[in-house]
């Protein structure tokens, strides 16, 4: 099973053509968007479906108003869910592939350092987790936050906790079980220069006296730049994770902001 996640930034816009010819060119199984609107974007699901993608379930569908969602398009039928208790529905939503008894929670979780939709969402995402822990689960999408000193450059991240929660129950990071000391940076903040202080986005913030030198660093990560996409599998899938990668082309070309990852997992 191939799973293919990406925050297409702020809908796709003019890049939905691009946007759909790098998915179509992946052919993953399972695609979970996050930053999908109801604007330009809805030409992808048109798009997807046209290509095989044909079960498609969007968080929050009939909503008022816009906003950024999830959208799960899958080649397999699918059974959607809203998560009990989520503040923000069009945030997170989970997805059954009736085919192979396979649990995919798809995210997109606030970035407001603190907020009361950021700690809710969180709540939901690790409430279904748990109670979904025998079962083969992989939670999948922008998290907004990761490990310190591993994902980042210090201690920025915020919610950091929620993570601890899923490796209670038994979920590992998809990417850490086969590359545990890679460095990586699945998003980057162009406006700063390395070294320079924000809370911007995930509420990264390097600390002011860091002895830290941009050379000092692994490649890929810098002051500025993090990991918050990826996945987290249940236990009975941990051994069955065959590659968990990010693709930097597609941030690096200005097609989105965020680098795309993909899991390949055996059920």
């Amino acid at each position: 099973m191939k799973i293919l996640t990406w925050n297409i930034l702020h809908g796709g816009g003019r890049r939905v053509a691009q946007i759909a010819v790098e998915l179509v060119e992946r052919s993953p199984d399972v695609i979970v968007l996050s930053e999908f609107r109801g604007n330009m974007a809805g030409q992808i699901r048109a798009m997807l479906s046209d290509h095989g993608w044909k079960h498609q379930v969007l968080a929050g569908e009939g909503l008022r108003g816009e906003g950024n969602a999830v959208l799960i398009a899958s080649r397999y039928e699918v059974e959607g869910r809203e998560l009990e208790g989520n503040p923000v529905p069009r945030r997170a939503v989970e997805v059954r592939v009736e085919k192979v008894g396979l649990h995919i929670i798809g995210c997109h979780v606030p970035d407001q350092p603190g907020g009361t939709d950021r700690v809710g969402c969180w709540r939901a995402i690790t409430n279904r987790a748990k109670n979904l822990s025998d079962a083969q689960v992989v939670v999948i999408g922008d998290f907004n936050t990761g490990r310190h000193f591993q994902d980042e450059v210090g201690r920025g991240f915020s919610n950091v906790e929620a993570l601890g929660t899923l490796w209670t129950h038994g979920y590992r990071d998809a990417f850490r079980v086969l590359h545990p000391k890679a460095s990586e940076a699945s998003w980057a903040d162009r406006s700063l220069d390395p070294g320079q202080e924000t809370i911007r986005k995930t509420g990264f913030k390097p600390l002011k006296d860091s002895t830290l030198r941009k050379d000092d660093l692994p490649p890929r990560v810098m002051l500025g730049a993090v990991r918050i996409d990826g996945a987290w599998v249940s236990s009975r899938l941990v051994s069955g994770v065959r590659s968990a990668e990010y693709d930097h082309g597609v941030r690096r070309e200005g097609v989105s902001d965020h680098s795309i990852f993909t899991l390949e997992i055996d059920l």
